[in-house]
């Protein structure tokens, strides 16, 4: 097992789970749940800050991933770096504008793996999730932002592109999403609801263990 750093925005941070606090915390109540008696705990970090791109990222990965690989250093355990990233990427603002168009978001990515090379091999990007935009477009809220499956559907590309050259694993919570009636997962039209968090969860837990991360 690895201590395990989730970089992302609200998703990661768990907005409207108000049954398990958010896909990062039912994981770690789920590692310490699973952890054995009298050894070192494997720690799961959420360094997801609602509303963040990959530029406001970019400005704090670094100093945070040192402060929590830290232990893992000590310890001499592994350490995994989980990226959820990309929607507020692809938003389309109130200037009618994309905050990080899509070369940028490609080229943000990139150096956000390399960076994360600088601590661990074991890196994983998560896919975007679908929204409905029924609700989305525009947001539900704040008519000044708008979120479209087709941009989302761009920057996902986007991120098996960059992924597959650079060889690093794609977690599809996109596709799992998908595959059942997923609109019922969204609270809003743009955050997963607690059953929602509970999918990302199992897709996401299920990955990371055939892979021997936990």
């Amino acid at each position: 097992m690895m201590d395990i750093c989730v970089f992302g925005a609200s998703g990661a941070y768990g907005a409207f789970d108000v049954k398990g606090g958010g896909w990062v915390s039912r994981l770690r109540k789920y590692i310490e749940e699973n952890a054995k008696p009298l050894l070192y705990m494997n720690l799961v970090y959420n360094c997801g800050v609602s509303g963040d791109t990959t530029m406001d990222l970019l400005k704090r990965f670094k100093i945070e991933c040192r402060a929590r690989s830290k232990g893992a250093r000590y310890y001499g355990d592994d350490f995994a770096i989980v990226f959820d990233v990309g929607k507020n990427d692809s938003v389309l603002d109130r200037k009618n504008q994309i905050p990080v168009p899509l070369s940028v978001f490609k080229r943000n990515l990139r150096r956000l793996v390399r960076e994360a090379r600088g601590f661990t091999t074991n890196i994983f990007c998560m896919s975007i999730l679908p929204v409905d935009e029924t609700k989305s477009a525009p947001r539900v809220g704040n008519k000044n932002l708008s979120y479209k499956n087709n941009r989302i559907s761009n920057y996902n590309t986007a991120i098996n592109e960059v992924c597959t050259d650079l060889r690093v694993s794609v977690i599809d919570v996109h596709a799992a999403f998908k595959r059942m009636d997923y609109k019922r997962l969204l609270e809003d039209g743009l955050h997963p609801n607690s059953i929602g968090h509970k999918k990302i969860f199992n897709t996401v837990k299920d990955y990371l263990s055939k892979n021997g991360v936990i």
